[in-house]
């Protein structure tokens, strides 16, 4: 299975194709996604942040990431540096 995200970093990739290969799907891709996001995959059900990094690790230059403010969707993800693109899902319910 290959995603058909058309210019995302490719250090995202292994993150999208895990994520739809455990059946997760996009739910839409936001372009810009902010003012200094120029382009966010936001996926329908939260990230298996733990399952991605015990199989693969978090790629060189992707950091994770959490939105805590209320005014917006509270997601977490991740985000390349290099190009400040992002890979998003609700946040888990604790």
């Amino acid at each position: 299975m290959h995603h058909n995200v058309v210019g995302l970093s490719t250090r995202l990739d292994g993150i999208v194709e895990f994520e739809l290969q455990r059946g997760n799907s996009i739910e839409r891709i936001d372009r810009p996604a902010g003012w200094n996001c120029p382009l966010a995959v936001i996926f329908r059900m939260p990230l298996d942040i733990v399952g991605f990094q015990a199989v693969a690790g978090i790629p060189s230059g992707v950091r994770t990431w959490q939105n805590r403010d209320t005014h917006y969707p509270l997601e977490t993800g991740y985000v390349c540096e290099q190009t400040n693109h992002a890979i998003a899902g609700p946040t888990a319910a604790l």
